[in-house]
């Protein structure tokens, strides 16, 4: 399954990525985001989130995980030096736009982000909650993280080998081994990344 369309765009600090992603990933355990994440430092992709994502990861992750409480802070300050022009934020008139669409009102401002944000793709948990054809048809494809990091891990094999390669590698204390990695996957509804990752 490959994608059709690559699409090149450029960041402010001037590298060239195949995909700038606006993520709302808030479902995804750390764990999981930080993994995903080492494809971004291969230069893979550009991930954008707005302040509201940020909140909405923040409030999920703690509430399920009081043990954690003030320790995000960190992480999305070391998210955000891997991603630079990571900030993405909607203007008012792409909001009223949007609204006009079917997508969930409380995710109107997700989508006017991402579209602002000139990103070719949407990586969402809840799909249902987007009108998909409006999205696609400014440019914004909205796909469940499972189906974008397949697709993603297929079309540039090797760069995510060597990006799984220095995750583990990282992984010291506790050290997680490459069946760990893909296991924890599966248990985030990622079976489709998780397949691919085993064979890599």
């Amino acid at each position: 399954m490959l994608l059709q369309k690559k699409p090149k765009v450029f960041a402010s600090n001037s590298d060239e990525y195949n995909y700038r992603i606006f993520r709302r990933l808030c479902s995804l355990s750390v764990f999981i985001t930080r993994c995903a994440d080492s494809v971004l430092c291969r230069g893979m992709f550009q991930a954008k989130w707005s302040a509201k994502v940020q909140a909405e990861v923040i409030k999920n992750v703690e509430g399920n995980n009081p043990s954690v409480s003030g320790r995000l802070k960190r992480t999305f300050e070391l998210m955000e030096r891997a991603a630079p022009d990571f900030r993405s934020e909607p203007t008012r008139s792409t909001i009223e736009l949007v609204s006009q669409s079917s997508t969930d009102p409380k995710d109107i401002e997700i989508l006017a982000a991402a579209i602002d944000g000139a990103c070719t793709h949407l990586v969402t948990s809840n799909l249902k909650d987007f009108d998909i054809a409006y999205g696609s048809a400014r440019g914004v494809a909205v796909m469940h993280p499972d189906e974008f990091l397949e697709r993603l891990i297929e079309n540039n094999l090797e760069s995510a080998r060597a990006g799984f390669e220095a995750v583990l590698a990282r992984c010291k204390n506790p050290p997680r081994s490459k069946a760990d990695y893909c296991d924890a996957f599966k248990n985030n509804r990622l079976p489709k990344a998780a397949s691919k990752l085993e064979y890599l």
